[in-house]
């Protein structure tokens, strides 16, 4: 998602296991977006289902239960 917003990372990893990790820079991720037009829709059809998602999340409860 934050290839596609440019906002910051939502969220962590941790590998159980031994992993090789790999780095998909932003330009040749828009490269190959603007090559693949198929990949490009479904991408962003994907990308507003979750973003549509985190938006409907209730906000967390913050007042104090005492």
């Amino acid at each position: 998602m934050a290839l596609i917003s440019g906002e910051p990372r939502r969220a962590d990893v941790v590998a159980s296991t031994y992993c090789r990790l790999l780095v998909l820079r932003k330009a040749d991720f828009d490269l190959f977006m603007r090559d693949n037009r198929d990949v490009k829709f479904e991408v962003d059809r994907v990308a507003a289902q979750r973003n549509a998602m985190i938006q409907a999340e209730p906000a967390a409860d913050t007042t104090a239960n005492g």
